[in-house]
């Protein structure tokens, strides 16, 4: 659950980079704004943005519908749109599992 005390925010990410990989906090900074940047760039063309061990960035397409208004039961149209999405490599969500539940961990077999 995302509480204030667990939420890492940019700056203290870019120092925690900084720290781990030895180079300064504002070059940490400015390669994942543009990293973020290219990655957005990439996704509007339609193309998925894979990091192995990582996961990957995709844009699904999402067909007009409609909905009702629960409160007026009013009917809404909702127009087609891109919906981006992260999904996670095999090995995150392994990691995780192994860090969150180290007594019951199996490794994926997939």
């Amino acid at each position: 659950m995302e509480t204030k005390e667990n939420v890492v925010k940019n700056e203290e990410f870019y120092k925690l980079l900084s720290k781990r990989i030895g180079v300064d906090v504002k070059t940490c900074e400015e390669v994942l704004r543009y990293a973020g940047d290219l990655i957005m760039e990439l996704m509007a063309e339609d193309k998925t943005v894979h990091f192995l061990r990582f996961g990957k960035f995709v844009s699904t397409y999402r067909a007009p519908y409609q909905t009702k208004n629960p409160k007026n039961g009013q009917t809404i149209d909702v127009v087609d749109f891109y919906a981006p999405a992260f999904k996670p490599a095999l090995t995150m969500k392994d990691y995780i599992n192994e860090k969150k539940f180290p007594e019951r961990y199996r490794p994926s077999n997939r």
